[in-house]
């Protein structure tokens, strides 16, 4: 099978997955759903293999916001043991959705890799349903069918830091039929290069004895030819010491690799001098992720 089939394949998979899950039953957010404010206490429930899990997500929606209108949708992804309210602590991420009418959606995905499944040796389990699959299945479904948002594939995008930031290009490249474009700032993309990740280990177990799930599971090195069609923006500090900044140059060759090959991938890859794995990169670069979602994202 061709490269081009594979991808239409994978996003026809993806379609049926979406359409096959059924959005859980709650309250009415449609009173709660006002212009510039935000909607606390959303609880996204769901059953996964007869196990129950509840996560609570936040959502904010811009001054702009018409019920009657497509709303363009950003779902912001945080660090590995981070909260859903790391990012709106930074009140450039509120000023630029008014600026520019976008909604923001923040999960609480606590530790998960957005990994795609378990396996016997995994010792880090999210949620009994693992979270590559949560986002894809049950998240975008419920923002779709209860809040309205996040319908359109040109008008929903993915963004993250740090582990959040290999969650949302991860999340691109398993749901392409969903995301029109993704953002990550500090991400760690290729497992097969830091094989002394305790948090790889943790999911994937030892590197050693599973090389080759290191290799292929959720890589998203491997998966970057789902990125076809969806624009990529990337940062890293060149200072950081917690995740290489070499992450990011490897995927942003690869993806311009692809383009090269195949046309029709798109990169914006900033490596910023003097910075390291913290909020003084992230924020900072706020206003540029923000104005590339506006450029790459239709109104």
């Amino acid at each position: 099978m061709d490269t081009m089939n594979r991808l239409m394949l994978f996003g026809l998979c993806a379609l049926v997955a979406l359409s096959c899950a059924t959005a859980p039953k709650g309250p009415d957010y449609g009173a709660r759903m006002l212009p510039g404010t935000w909607i606390e206490d959303i609880a996204v429930e769901s059953v996964f293999e007869g196990a129950s899990m509840t996560v609570p997500v936040r959502v904010y929606l811009p001054k702009g916001y018409d019920a009657k209108k497509p709303v363009r949708t950003l779902i912001g992804l945080h660090a590995h043991g981070g909260t859903n309210r790391d990012w709106s602590r930074h009140p450039a991420i509120v000023q630029f959705a008014d600026k520019y009418d976008i909604a923001l959606v923040f999960p609480a995905m606590g530790t998960t890799l957005y990994e795609s499944r378990y396996y016997p040796e995994t010792t880090n389990k999210w949620n009994p349903m693992p979270g590559g699959r949560w986002m894809g299945e049950v998240l975008v479904p419920f923002l779709r069918a209860r809040l309205g948002l996040a319908r359109e594939r040109i008008r929903t995008g993915i963004f993250g830091n740090a582990t959040g930031a290999r969650g949302a290009v991860l999340m691109a490249c398993r749901y392409p039929a969903v995301f029109g474009a993704t953002a990550g700032m500090s991400g760690d993309y290729d497992a097969i290069s830091m094989i002394e990740d305790r948090l790889f280990t943790s999911v994937y177990g030892d590197m050693n004895k599973f090389r080759q799930r290191w290799e292929n599971d959720d890589n998203v090195i491997k998966l970057a030819a789902n990125l076809k069609g969806t624009p990529v923006f990337l940062t890293h500090g060149e200072k950081d010491r917690t995740v290489p900044y070499e992450q990011s140059n490897i995927l942003a060759i690869r993806i311009l690799q692809l383009k090269k090959e195949l046309g029709d991938y798109r990169v914006e890859y900033y490596l910023r001098y003097y910075r390291f794995h913290d909020w003084g990169l992230w924020a900072g670069m706020i206003p540029a992720m923000m104005g590339f979602f506006d450029k790459t994202l239709a109104k």
